[in-house]
């Protein structure tokens, strides 16, 4: 798989009264350009659960990703907490967001983000103080979950009040991809900003979703593509079968339209036709080494 490494350390004991006791340690992991110069794990478990505590330092001048992230982990009988942190090599703080779940006694799964002030891609976001997303064990959602920063860029994933269906919304606002690629090593270089609408319903396990999404001054790695923008349809056409429509914008100016039908059967299949019209190849290039 391409995978290289100086030295692995790995203890792991088990016990039946006191539990479980392991620590990995993972020297210069290297796979395509990311170097991961030091990696550490704990697991260790006690009559309360299991906790778990991870970390990652790169700061050899040399390495292209230098950053420090930490995790840290819980989990009890019924539920699970995790909260990540990751600085970068000036120090500041690119990530810290925690999520807890917990098993309600009817089957239900409810999650949780904390804290109330959390950093994602460099941002400092307020968290509503209440927020849940809950799946209920009939698959039933129901959430309230708004992450706002000063600058007016947003999460939101939302339910109606008393909803008998599955019926959610999601918006994200101003997402600015540059900060948030810096702080994923993985992630491919992107700049710009991102907004997206989408709104999804399950009736009798039939989804039905329309979604749209804004890209302003967009590029990858270093290729500029300028606005983009699109607009999907997924709506039920008969049974087993749904009718799909995007259309794909370049500059305010529809480059290519996709219309079809999805088959549910033998796996899925789409019979669709693909329209373009004018389409700036350049977008191409960011693709193309």
């Amino acid at each position: 798989r391409g995978w290289t490494m100086d030295s692995v350390d790995w203890k792991m004991k088990t016990h039946p009264v006191s539990g479980i006791d392991g620590r990995l340690s993972l020297f210069n992991f290297r796979t395509g350009g990311l170097l991961l110069e030091e990696t550490r794990l704990a697991i260790e478990q006690d009559s309360s659960g299991v906790r778990l505590k991870g970390s990652i330092e790169n700061d050899n001048r040399k390495n292209p990703n230098r950053f420090t992230a930490t995790l840290d982990g819980e989990v009890k009988k019924n539920g699970f907490s995790v909260l990540t942190d990751f600085h970068d090599e000036h120090h500041v703080t690119g990530l810290n967001l925690g999520v807890k779940a917990g098993l309600e006694e009817n089957g239900d799964i409810t999650l949780h983000l904390f804290p109330e002030e959390s950093v994602i891609a460099y941002r400092k976001f307020k968290v509503n103080k209440n927020n849940f997303f809950t799946l209920g064990k009939d698959n039933h959602i129901s959430a309230d979950i708004s992450l706002m920063a000063d600058d007016d860029t947003g999460f939101k994933i939302s339910t109606p009040l008393g909803d008998s269906t599955r019926d959610v919304t999601i918006s994200i606002a101003n997402l600015n991809l540059n900060e948030l690629s810096s702080v994923f090593p993985i992630l491919p270089h992107l700049g710009g900003k991102l907004s997206c609408d989408a709104h999804a319903q399950w009736i009798a396990d039939t989804l039905s979703a329309v979604a749209q999404m804004d890209l302003r001054d967009f590029s990858f790695e270093e290729c500029k593509f300028g606005n983009l923008s699109t607009e999907m349809i997924y709506l039920p056409n008969g049974e087993n079968e749904h009718y799909v429509q995007a259309s794909v914008y370049a500059e305010q100016q529809e480059v290519m339209n996709v219309e079809g039908n999805y088959q549910e059967l033998d796996g899925g299949s789409i019979d669709a036709t693909v329209l373009m019209t004018e389409f700036p190849v350049k977008l191409f290039n960011g693709f193309l080494s």
